[in-house]
């Protein structure tokens, strides 16, 4: 899949795609008259998340950081949230493909 926008000074292009055997995007800038630069973006969400949940979990345990403290991405919300879209995931997986409504978490 692939992403462009064209401008008055030049075009951007996205694009999914694998390097060093991390999926990511490709984002490449073509300016008018000038030389293309490239840049490589690695997916990293749920590694960024896991990351974060980690140091709540340790500056609560032993930091004295409250859990009102924490990352927004830590809260019980968020999680149910994941879980609500990976159920959507699944029950669209196991009737091929049809569309499925995630269950909203406020």
């Amino acid at each position: 899949m692939i992403w462009r926008v064209v401008g008055s000074e030049g075009t951007v292009q996205v694009e999914r795609g694998i390097q060093d055997g991390y999926h990511g995007y490709l984002v490449t800038f073509y300016p008018s008259g000038k030389s293309e630069r490239s840049s490589f973006y690695p997916f990293s969400g749920v590694q960024e998340e896991l990351t974060v949940f980690a140091k709540d979990i340790a500056n609560i345990s032993f930091k004295g950081m409250q859990a009102s403290e924490a990352d927004v991405r830590s809260s019980p919300e968020e999680g149910a949230r994941d879980v609500a879209v990976i159920e959507a995931i699944l029950k669209s997986s196991f009737d091929n493909g049809a569309w499925v409504q995630v269950d909203c978490i406020p």
